[in-house]
């Protein structure tokens, strides 16, 4: 490896990983030479400190090239050698950023934005996943390189979407979900709704920002015929998406397809009526909290739908309007009014879509942070089931908050700083892991696959954190660690769609997808992806297999068939390395793995660390197309229905 990109006070690759042509750390005891337990030497000749040329670039360099293009030399470090967190590159004495400064001085309502919304949240990311197993050049033959090559050029071309035009709809098919009969849709929610929902007898409901108090005064002004205008529209919105979570519910503890059928009509007739309740809002209209409540309401409606733009969109108003009327400011907690417990339950669910959506989408978080922990906002005289779930939830949408702020600055910020954060982060990550734990061990039955869900999410998250940990420095334990997560994130959810008769709706697709594939980051999906190219798992290539199976029985909608149609060409790059001659083999031969119950999934714990595969040695290109790709998360330019999929 070329050493003049860096400065002569950066140690130079070991003996052992020079000659074996595999990334160095240049730690006093490289991590490669400790795993291996031998000494690590610095014993051979130098050679001429030559600038390389940018095609030959190592994976590291060609990183800090692509964020770096202006670097200039760090001055001389005094001492001795930095441990694992020591920088790699000169950031620390750029633009005088001060290298201990702590997370909270980054706000998250801070995060810079990309300038241009191509609405490409997952390709944003699509360009940053893998090293040293896969860093291990050795073991990328020629084969594996071409479908590398691929898969990268199918990640770039989807990254690469055009700048919207000032006058350009950047809304999509979910909104326009209409009544089969359109004369069916009622001006008002009809009397027996409101009365059905006033007294749920369908076991525990997903829990929301209006209250049963709430609701009642809201039922008994339409039933009145107190409100019109405005009003009337924002207490419609609340009783119609209360109405569609409470069928979500219902549908999960009936069998009849005939019932089922009919609570599909009926759930498309609200939120036909919904959506045309929310095109009657008045942004210029007097703010009060039954606007934040409709708002709110009407951004759950659009994650529920997997419009995760018009979502964001809508709770940012709704953020505004919380910070507009000071109720951000929280001042008492308990709350002491009812008042108040309807402003705390409005500002958490705020909060909790505004730091998951702003994280999914990299866009700035509208809510300023809050002067107590979202979870302490949660009322404690209206119990629910699903309530340690929620706390779950909000937990890890504050690590996204944190995790968003800070990467915004990651390519500014001191080794050991971003080291430290991660350090933080993963701890806060443990202490959510046992609340997962503890909190399911008495739970009903139909229950525990919401718990399941969650452990997508958190796995997911955590893939995250780990990646960004690897981007700062790599070692070989956390590159490891970071495929495990990934595979207990794909696995999850594998389990749910194989129970997704318990799990509710399955028209157009299953519900659950709304709060997981549509709502969290795909990363585990690339870090697999990368671990079959660089080890060939057959059993990772399995895992993906069967979740893309899976989902193509679902592709009437835009979102999830431009989803689906990016994993299945992702999926089918791969299938070529297994087979000789390069064809893939007929979808029927594929065994189907026998359904796991919920014990198995919650009792496994994946001690898999992928496999070695021999191979030619192909070089540091083949290193840097293996960095990029497990970097890569595909953006939200699948979204369009003009972007081409293989």
């Amino acid at each position: 490896m070329s050493q003049g990109y860096f400065n002569g006070d950066i140690l130079s690759a070991c003996d052992r990983c020079h000659s074996r042509k595999v990334k160095c750390d240049r730690q006093q005891r490289c991590a490669n030479c400790a795993d291996a337990g031998v000494e690590c030497q610095r014993v051979r000749p130098g050679r001429s400190r030559k600038r390389p040329l940018p095609g030959v670039l190592t994976p590291e360099e060609s990183i800090l090239q692509l964020e770096r293009p202006i670097l200039t030399p760090s001055s001389q470090r005094g001492g001795g050698q930095e441990s694992e967190v020591e920088v790699r590159t000169p950031a620390r004495q750029r633009r005088g950023i001060n290298s201990h400064d702590r997370l909270e001085k980054s706000p998250e309502g801070h995060v810079r934005s990309a300038g241009i919304d191509c609405s490409n949240h997952h390709a944003m990311r699509a360009r940053s996943v893998i090293q040293l197993e896969l860093v291990d050049s050795r073991h990328t033959n020629q084969k594996q390189q071409v479908v590398l090559k691929a898969a990268l050029q199918l990640v770039n071309q989807i990254g690469g979407c055009e700048e919207k035009q000032p006058d350009e709809n950047v809304g999509n098919e979910t909104t326009v979900i209409t009544a089969e009969d359109p004369a069916t849709v009622p001006d008002a929610p009809p009397a027996e709704l409101l009365l059905m929902l006033l007294h749920p007898n369908a076991g525990p409901q997903w829990p929301d920002h209006i209250s049963n108090k709430t609701l009642e005064k809201m039922a008994a002004a339409l039933m009145k015929g107190d409100f019109q205008g405005q009003v009337f529209h924002q207490y419609c919105v609340c009783i119609y998406v209360k109405a569609i979570l409470h069928f979500y519910q219902l549908s999960r503890q009936i069998n009849s397809s005939v019932v089922k059928e009919q609570l599909v009509r009926s759930r498309n007739t609200y939120i036909t009526a919904t959506l045309r309740s929310i095109q009657q809002f008045n942004i210029l209209a007097s703010l009060t909290l039954q606007s934040i409540q409709a708002l709110v309401s009407s951004a759950l409606l659009m994650q529920q739908l997997g419009d995760v733009k018009q979502c964001w969109t809508l709770n940012s108003y709704a953020a505004q309007q919380i910070v507009a009327l000071g109720y951000d400011r929280i001042r008492n907690i308990p709350a002491r009014s009812q008042a108040e417990e309807e402003i705390h339950s409005a500002v958490y669910w705020c909060y909790y879509l505004d730091r998951t959506v702003s994280a999914l989408l990299v866009r700035p978080t509208a809510l300023p942070n809050l002067n107590v922990s979202p979870t302490e906002l949660i009322a404690s005289m209206q119990q629910s089931a699903y309530d340690p779930l929620i706390r779950i939830l909000l937990d890890l949408a504050q690590i996204q908050g944190h995790l968003l702020a800070f990467s915004s600055d990651l390519k500014r910020a001191d080794s050991r700083y971003i080291l430290d954060t991660c350090n933080m982060i993963e701890e806060r990550m443990h202490r959510i892991s046992q609340d997962l734990r503890t909190s399911r061990e008495s739970l009903p039955e139909m229950l525990k696959y919401d718990w399941v869900a969650a452990d997508f999410c958190y796995y997911a998250i955590y893939v995250e954190i780990l990646r960004t940990r690897l981007r700062c420095t790599f070692t070989p334990l956390v590159h490891r660690e970071c495929l495990v997560y990934a595979r207990r994130s794909l696995e999850a959810f594998r389990f749910l769609q194989q129970h997704r008769a318990e799990l509710g709706f399955d028209d157009p697709y299953p519900s659950f997808l709304t709060w997981t594939l549509l709502l969290y980051p795909l990363s585990p999906f690339f870090v697999v992806f990368c671990n079959i190219i660089g080890t060939l798992d057959k059993d990772d290539h399995e895992l993906i297999y069967q979740i893309t199976t899976g989902l193509s029985q679902f592709k009437r909608d835009s979102h999830l068939e431009k989803v689906l149609s990016l994993l299945i060409s992702l999926e089918r790059l791969c299938e070529s390395l297994f087979h000789e001659d390069g064809e893939a083999l007929p979808e029927m031969q594929r065994p189907v793995e026998a359904l796991p119950s919920i014990q198995s999934l919650t009792n496994a714990g994946d001690t898999d660390l992928g496999q070695d595969v021999s191979g030619s040695d192909t070089g540091a290109s083949a290193d840097w197309l293996m960095w990029q790709l497990f970097n890569s998360e595909v953006p939200l330019g699948w979204l369009n229905p003009d972007f081409p999929i293989l």
